[in-house]
């Protein structure tokens, strides 16, 4: 793949990539996101120091990829029974097929 260069804006500065000619769209939507972030918590916070606004949109971002990693919900006691019952079925299913 061919790489190309481009000026992406995050803030009020410019920072020239080099990126995989199929990425272009992705690295510039992902500067729109910070962007707009950035956007969001000065509305938000009333904030206009832009070290302040990349620090917690640094963080926000850390934040939500850690809750993505995280799994969806304990295993519960439901869960645990559910699972006995299966394996139970799959013993079963076992037996009837060497029987058979």
């Amino acid at each position: 793949m061919a790489e190309i260069s481009v000026k992406i804006k995050v803030g009020n500065r410019v920072y020239p990539l080099t990126v995989d000619e199929n990425d272009k769209d992705r690295v510039e939507q992902a500067a729109q996101i910070v962007n707009g972030n950035i956007n969001k918590l000065k509305q938000d916070y009333g904030l206009n120091d832009l070290v302040d606004l990349l620090a917690m949109t640094a963080f926000e971002f850390a934040n939500q990829s850690l809750d993505q990693n995280q799994p969806s919900h304990a295993i519960t006691t439901e869960d645990k029974l559910v699972e006995k019952k299966l394996s139970d079925l799959k013993l079963q299913i076992e037996e009837i097929l060497t029987l058979g």
